[in-house]
């Protein structure tokens, strides 16, 4: 009730591709609670992860920072 939170899931099995897709839907999910927030003036804090079955791919690690999404990995 104190902060609204957004999880996109991507199973062990899923490609590089798939994984670098979720990471820009985080940011997705972030921008429209956001907006969604500042229409209703709702003042909780707004948290986007990224959960992983696998690893993040070491290809994807800069593109995680800079985009600042949190990411969950080897989650069953």
């Amino acid at each position: 009730k104190d902060r609204i939170i957004a999880v996109e899931v991507k199973p062990a099995s899923a490609p590089i591709h798939d994984v670098a897709r979720g990471l820009f839907q985080c940011v997705k999910y972030r921008a429209v609670l956001q907006a969604r927030a500042d229409f209703e003036s709702d003042p909780r804090p707004i948290e986007t992860h990224l959960v992983l079955g696998g690893e993040l791919p070491k290809a994807l690690i800069a593109l995680r920072n800079s985009l600042g999404v949190s990411v969950f990995e080897k989650v069953s």
